[in-house]
């Protein structure tokens, strides 16, 4: 039931439950693999915190550090 996933575990781009976390390694948002392939290559900013971004600033999110964000 996605009504009781956490609002931090979806991602601020689909709204859905994270798949495939990507975060940006400048600002610490995390986002969905798709999400960041599809918006990132024509953006250059963070949609959260404004930041300049490219998709090569984005690294995989790995568990312990994603969970802690």
């Amino acid at each position: 039931n996605e009504g009781s996933i956490d609002a931090d575990l979806l991602c601020p781009i689909c709204t859905s439950p994270f798949e495939e976390s990507m975060y940006a390694n400048q600002c610490g948002h995390t986002f969905c693999r798709q999400c960041v392939d599809n918006i990132f290559r024509d953006m250059s900013s963070c949609p959260i915190c404004r930041r300049n971004l490219t998709i090569e600033d984005f690294r995989p999110a790995i568990l312990r550090p994603f969970l802690n964000h």
